[in-house]
C-alpha cells in the first residue's frame, strides 16, 4: 500500500531520536545487517563522503536476522571504530516501522551485493527520498539511473560515496529524483 509511504504520511522521528538537526545531511540504510545487503560497503564509503561533507551522518536501521550470532554487527561496529567515524555512524537496531525514520533521511543507500527485489527502494521513492542503489538483482528494474535514483556498481564504496555526495551537493538533482 503505497499510500502508507506518502511523503507526508508520518512525522519524522529519527533526527529527534539521535539529536540530529534539520540542516545535517543524513544517509539511511534500511535492512538486515547481513553481508549480501552491503552495509559494510556503506561503512567503507563514509570516509570518502566525510572528506567533503564532514558533518554528514549515516544511520543503519535494522539488525542481524533472528538466530544470528551477532558477529557480523560486531565486525561492522569494529570497522566503524577502526575508521574513526563513530560520531557519524549510528546503529538503531530493528524498528517496527521504518517510515518515521525514512522520512528524516536525505538519501537512502541500498548498497546490496545481491537483491532479488529491493522493497526499500520502492518505499523510499514513494516517500520522495532519493535512492542510491547498486546494479544488482531487481534494483535496476526499479531505479532508472539519473531519473528516479542513482545506480552504482556493487562493492564499490568510492562510487557509492560519489553518488551520495552528488545528491547532497546538487539540490536540484535530488529534488528532481525525489519527485520522480
Amino acid at each position: 500500500d503505497l499510500d502508507r509511504f506518502a511523503a507526508n504520511a508520518v512525522p519524522g522521528e529519527l533526527r529527534a531520536f539521535l539529536g540530529i538537526d534539520t540542516g545535517t545531511p543524513v544517509v539511511g540504510y534500511f535492512g538486515n545487517l547481513i553481508t549480501r545487503k552491503g552495509p559494510q560497503v556503506l561503512i567503507e564509503a563514509v570516509p570518502h563522503v566525510h572528506r567533503r561533507r564532514p558533518g554528514a551522518r549515516f544511520v543503519l536501521v535494522g539488525d542481524e536476522p533472528v538466530g544470528s550470532d551477532g558477529r557480523f554487527k560486531k565486525r561492522l561496529i569494529h570497522r566503524v571504530r577502526e575508521l574513526g567515524i563513530e560520531s557519524a555512524v549510528h546503529f538503531t537496531g530493528a524498528v517496527p516501522d521504518i517510515r518515521p525514520y525514512l522520512r528524516d533521511v536525505n538519501v537512502a543507500a541500498v548498497p546490496s551485493l545481491q537483491e532479488p527485489f529491493g522493497r526499500v527502494v520502492i518505499e523510499a521513492t514513494a516517500m520522495g527520498v532519493p535512492v542510491v542503489g547498486t546494479s544488482v538483482g531487481g534494483i535496476p528494474e526499479i531505479i532508472r539511473d539519473g531519473e528516479n535514483g542513482l545506480i552504482v556498481p556493487p562493492e564499490a564504496p568510492v562510487e557509492l560515496a560519489h553518488a551520495i555526495l552528488k545528491l547532497m551537493e546538487d539540490s536540484h538533482l535530488a529534488a528532481r529524483i525525489a519527485r520522480a
